[in-house]
């Protein structure tokens, strides 16, 4: 019997030992990581509020006491107490210098400026206050006795609105702002500059409907059970149903595409051209080449699909696959994936692929351009093809996780087994698996694979699979970016570990 303990308990030793090992942080990276202590609490935060500004300097979050009440903490420096503080703030403006936070206390909420209180409101809609891409301007939505109204730097603008459903955006040049906002018997009216546009039954909400260039804004909208698109604030032809998520700006943020279902007819609209007439289009297949200068969607005539690239057709086939025609960077290729006699394929430059497969799920463009990965199904499990080369099979391919690496010679991507997750490079599966991997990553001169792991409770960074310290959160800054490279080719990430905030710069050389 104590031969029995003694052997248990050897044994419990030497897995607690191992487990010990393989989480602890290489000494190899260790020594080339300085950690340094961005904030020390006095509290727990409430994990969602924590925020890192732009340039990696700063940190804020949101504390609730045992009283239930609630105060901000931005650079160490705490707040008045709150009866409350809304969800989504503290936030820092674009270029790190400015802080805002939404207090709530006695029924009335405020905006919190730099350490200044602003006007009081009735309330102010979540997701606000919006920053404007300088930084020199703040815009929120409130509710002022009766309605919702726009408050851009402490001014408030004219019309009353039942609700303002969007966050306010600015445009690109920060020169405009618009919103969409609810009116009697919840019809929709846009709003741009002040000025509302028609009232609809329905405008499908988005976080922006502005031009990622220039200041023109562009949605659909329902209109006596039927749809149309409102172009630089003019409604355009009225048909039976727009599709979903268009129009699409062109890159330049002059022109605008969209598909339209009209009877019997299905076709796109190049800003007011109706093109050709099919039975359908393909969702979610509506695209611009980056330079602009193509427009590519699949379309069907006879029951067949095919490719459209600036009105001329391709060969038909039986299927389609979405988010595809895709451009390649330099606007030079397309590729797209579709099935024939049950099998999916990829056909590039309309030259098909002899390689077929079960289904095809995501495909890639290297960043020169001259590459291509994608995913597939084949029997049971999945794997990728890189240029035609069919790399080792598992039994998922993480959707959103293949990354090519900046010189376009390396492809990574999260793969499973079972329920663990491995990290695959150059179809070369690394050695340890984790619960969750996040954010892979190559660095600038595409030597080093980064990424963040999860093992329970417990967050790691792993850089050539070698482990760092332990951490609670490891923290996206105000540009939703976990890692940060600078010029000297150092990686810059910020995590926590109990009541202490770090950024954590590693050299990379």
């Amino acid at each position: 019997m104590h031969k029995k303990v003694i052997i248990y308990t050897v044994l419990f030793i030497l897995i607690i030992s191992l487990f010990s090992m393989c989480h602890n942080p290489d000494p190899a990276l260790k020594e080339k990581t300085k950690e340094t202590l961005l904030v020390k609490a006095d509290a727990p935060w409430i994990e969602e509020s924590i925020k890192i500004s732009a340039d990696n300097k700063r940190v804020g979050f949101t504390v609730r006491n045992i009283f239930r009440k609630k105060y901000v903490v931005i650079d160490g420096k705490q707040s008045p107490i709150y009866d409350g503080i809304l969800d989504g703030t503290p936030k820092f403006s674009p270029d790190s210098k400015k802080a805002a936070y939404v207090a709530q206390s006695n029924k009335k909420v405020w905006v919190v400026l730099d350490g200044k209180k602003l006007t009081e409101y009735d309330g102010i809609q979540y997701g606000n206050p919006v920053f404007s891409h300088d930084s020199n301007h703040i815009s929120y939505a409130a509710y002022i006795k009766d309605g919702w109204s726009y408050v851009k730097d402490e001014k408030v603008y004219p019309g009353k609105f039942d609700l303002i459903i969007s966050v306010p955006a600015f445009s690109a040049d920060d020169q405009h702002f618009s919103f969409l906002a609810s009116v009697g018997n919840n019809k929709n009216v846009m709003v741009k500059d002040g000025r509302s546009s028609n009232i609809y039954e329905l405008i499908p909400p988005k976080d922006t409907y502005f031009a990622s260039k220039g200041n023109l804004i562009a949605y659909s909208a329902y209109f006596n059970e039927k749809e149309t698109v409102v172009f630089d604030e003019t409604q355009g032809k009225i048909y039976e149903s727009i599709m979903k998520d268009t129009p699409i700006f062109s890159p330049d943020g002059k022109h605008i595409i969209y598909g339209v279902k009209n009877g019997e007819n299905r076709f796109i609209v190049i800003d007011t051209k109706e093109q050709k007439y099919y039975e359908g289009i393909g969702e979610g297949t509506l695209s611009y080449s980056p330079d602009g200068t193509k427009i590519a969607y699949a379309a069907v005539k006879d029951g067949n699909f095919f490719a459209v690239v600036n009105g001329k057709e391709g060969k038909p086939y039986e299927q389609f696959m979405q988010k595809t025609p895709l451009f390649s960077p330099d606007s030079k290729h397309i590729a797209y994936g579709v099935m024939s006699d049950n099998k999916w394929f990829i056909v590039l430059d309309e030259k098909e692929s002899a390689k077929k497969y079960d289904n095809i799920y995501e495909l890639f463009f290297s960043p020169d351009s001259q590459s291509i990965a994608y995913t597939v199904k084949s029997g049971k499990n999945q794997h990728v093809v890189f240029n035609e080369t069919d790399y080792q099979p598992f039994n998922t391919i993480v959707e959103e996780t293949l990354v090519f690496s900046p010189d376009s010679k390396h492809v990574a991507y999260v793969a499973t087994v079972g329920r663990k997750e491995y990290v695959v490079v150059d179809n070369i599966r690394q050695k340890k698996s984790y619960g969750k991997i996040k954010s892979l990553t190559f660095s600038p001169d595409s030597k080093h694979v980064l990424f963040i792991a999860e093992k329970g409770k417990t967050k790691f960074v792993l850089v050539d699979e070698k482990l760092s310290k332990k951490y609670t959160q490891i923290i996206a800054n105000d540009t939703n970016k976990f890692f940060i490279f600078t010029p000297e080719n150092k990686l810059i990430y910020n995590a926590s570990r109990g009541l202490n905030v770090y950024q954590m710069e590693v050299d990379l050389n």
